[in-house]
């Protein structure tokens, strides 16, 4: 560790413990000054489920980032055994405390995002490329795909046993990946580019004087497919239907990707369907954990299950299920996961 730095291990000995913290489900992220100046420290969650795709370092992504000007918080400090790593600390709001989950989004935000991905995507992956080779090499979506399948289905089957009273009782189908799989033969070939894979609400920081969004952890990057990007991105950000539209003709016109709007939809609408499904299988584990967590209200378990509901109401449609036959209402949901066994306490 650098001497400037020595403060972080001092603080992780004396002060983390008890400081307040960030939520993240792979990193403890704390606020620190020193020196009148504020920056993030963050920590990986030892023995964390990991329940997405993994392949590059955080640091790495932001080193590359920075390289190109991208607008993202700036690696200060790694630790040498790379557990441990400070970013700069992006001043605003986040955007989910400003327009809440589900709200709608001011016309503004789509294109502007729109135009940070079209440039993201522009960045050259270089050595980043070689590290989700195993995933799919580019151009080949289909491969990739299949990898996501795979991937998604080894935490179904892993936690079926524990959790498939609930998915039963939630009408989660017994072959859940199959309407995904029918789709998969559909997927064109495009070049990979670097995919942030996670850009949703609780991700982005809001300037609240120049109206500038910056994107937030990057620790589930990929070298990917970009229709993969905007699909997740659009299953996670709560678009009104004429911003997905809007924001695709952005996209399209900064990156000069070949095709129209209306296949790039359905593109995305392929690799949306797994995000679909995977939030209801997913979303289950972590918000049975969520809603026993100490100090969490009556009012705060039932927003997890309106959340999970939404989640699971998107997927309903996806497996051709009409919620309304399903016969359950949020609160139904909310009483559900605390029934089963948190992720935590299966792992005890």
């Amino acid at each position: 560790m650098t001497t400037d730095f020595a403060w972080v291990a001092a603080f992780l000995a004396t002060e983390a413990a008890t400081a307040p913290r960030l939520a993240g489900y792979y990193n403890h992220n704390y606020i620190v000054e020193h020196e009148g100046r504020p920056s993030v420290v963050r920590v990986p969650i030892a023995g964390g489920e990991v329940m997405d795709v993994r392949r590059l370092a955080e640091a790495d992504v932001l080193r590359l980032l920075e390289a190109h000007a991208f607008l993202a918080p700036r690696l200060l400090h790694r630790a040498d055994d790379g557990h441990v790593s400070v970013h700069s600390f992006i001043a605003g709001h986040v955007v989910n405390d400003v327009y809440p989950d589900r709200s709608p989004l001011p016309d503004w935000v789509a294109p502007q995002l729109a135009a940070q991905l079209a440039r993201l995507h522009a960045i050259p992956p270089g050595a980043l490329a070689d590290r989700c080779v195993d995933l799919a090499p580019s151009p080949a979506t289909q491969q990739f795909l299949h990898a996501l399948l795979r991937f998604t289905a080894a935490i179904y089957h892993t936690w079926l046993p524990c959790f498939g009273s609930l998915y039963q009782a939630l009408a989660i189908p017994a072959q859940p990946f199959a309407v995904v799989e029918a789709q998969v033969g559909q997927l064109c070939p495009r070049p990979f580019v670097l995919c942030h894979c996670d850009v949703h609400r609780k991700n982005l920081i809001l300037n609240p004087e120049t109206q500038q969004l910056t994107l937030l952890d990057w620790e589930i990057a990929l070298v990917a497919d970009p229709a993969y990007d905007l699909a997740v991105h659009f299953h996670k950000m709560g678009y009104a239907p004429e911003q997905e539209e809007t924001f695709v003709r952005g996209y399209l016109a900064h990156s000069g990707s070949a095709g129209d709007v209306a296949s790039w939809q359905a593109q995305i609408a392929i690799y949306r369907s797994l995000e679909r499904v995977k939030s209801a299988i997913v979303d289950g584990i972590r918000y049975a954990g969520d809603v026993r967590r100490p100090g969490v209200s009556p009012a705060q378990q039932q927003a997890y299950g309106l959340r999970y509901y939404r989640k699971l109401c998107a997927a309903w449609q996806t497996w051709g299920i009409d919620p309304a036959t399903v016969g359950l209402t949020p609160a139904d949901v909310g009483t559900l996961l605390q029934l089963v066994p948190s992720a935590d306490e299966l792992m005890r």
